[in-house]
């Protein structure tokens, strides 16, 4: 069976269940994808501000990487740190949604981060901590199996390979929401949703959560269906709460007409990233994605 490292930073209790969770959902995760974690990759069981911190740290190296691989003006780079500030911002005020991560160190392994604090203010218990980490360690799944992930982190997907109204956080966001569901039905009988309420949330969350909810109804709009969400070019750190769901139909209804191999595709081949209108036609995209094999055939 493939194992992940599970670092014990604080916390010893959780990351000794943490490890036994995992024993429980790598091999069933690596069924359903049909990925296999063939890379060095950790788990870390944190406090929340050394979560943050290397959050934000993480996605400093991938604003750096745009910078030096895609030269702009300087106006640009002043936009895309104007943005990684609000992220940042983002993240810290709606702490309370931020428990469980996936993302590439500072030496290229790959890192699952669990912040213990938020965990339990927000209430999570075994089958909710099982959803949480099945996601993240799918993410780790879809960074080893190619470059598109990294091409979901730029600012610039465009010049990285990807087609006009190429959409990489509704294929990753989609596919990782699919086979949460997928493990979590196998292990329990049911879909897991990964914020599912449990009724033992803290006062403190229901607090901080409802101060977060009237900041975000204040602050910039979020993308609705019908635009293309890029990370790196928005000043939120949560995805719009409309993507996991829609997503994850999409990438279901493409592995049952087409196999979760043609869908594992696109982490290898960033061209392959469905575009804005190919995600409510999904035989258009199984043709493409078809068509492309076939021409690299011959």
């Amino acid at each position: 069976m493939t194992t992940c490292e599970i670092r014990q930073e604080i916390y010893p209790q959780l990351t000794a269940h943490v490890a036994a969770i995992a024993e429980q959902v790598i091999p069933a995760l690596e069924s359903v994808t049909r990925l296999s974690f063939d890379a060095a990759s950790s788990i870390r069981c944190i406090d929340r501000e050394t979560f943050v911190h290397d959050v934000v740290a993480a996605q400093r190296r991938s604003l750096e990487r745009d910078v030096y691989d895609v030269p702009r003006d300087r106006m640009d780079q002043v936009a895309l740190d104007a943005c990684l500030y609000m992220r940042e911002r983002n993240l810290r005020e709606g702490w309370m949604l931020a428990s469980v991560t996936t993302l590439e160190a500072a030496d290229g392994t790959i890192e699952v981060l669990l912040a213990q604090d938020v965990l339990h203010h927000a209430g999570v218990r075994e089958k909710q901590l099982t959803a949480h980490l099945t996601q993240a360690l799918c993410r780790a799944l879809q960074y080893q199996a190619g470059p598109l992930m990294a091409v979901h982190n730029s600012a610039y997907p465009q010049e990285r390979g990807l087609l006009e109204e190429a959409f990489p956080a509704f294929v990753v966001t989609g596919y990782a929401t699919w086979a949460t569901d997928e493990v979590t039905r196998q292990l329990f009988g049911r879909p897991v949703p990964v914020f599912e309420e449990t009724g033992f949330e803290t006062a403190v969350f229901h607090q901080a959560l409802g101060l977060f909810r009237t900041q975000e109804s204040s602050g910039d709009p979020v993308p609705g269906p019908g635009l293309v969400w890029l990370p790196a070019l928005h000043g939120r750190w949560f995805v719009p709460p409309w993507l996991p769901q829609q997503g994850g139909q999409w990438a279901a209804g493409i592995v049952q007409d087409a196999g979760v191999e043609l869908l594992n595709q696109v982490w290898a081949q960033p061209v392959l990233t469905p575009t804005l209108e190919e995600t409510t036609d999904r035989a258009s995209w199984i043709h493409r994605v078809r068509a492309h094999a076939k021409e690299l055939a011959t």
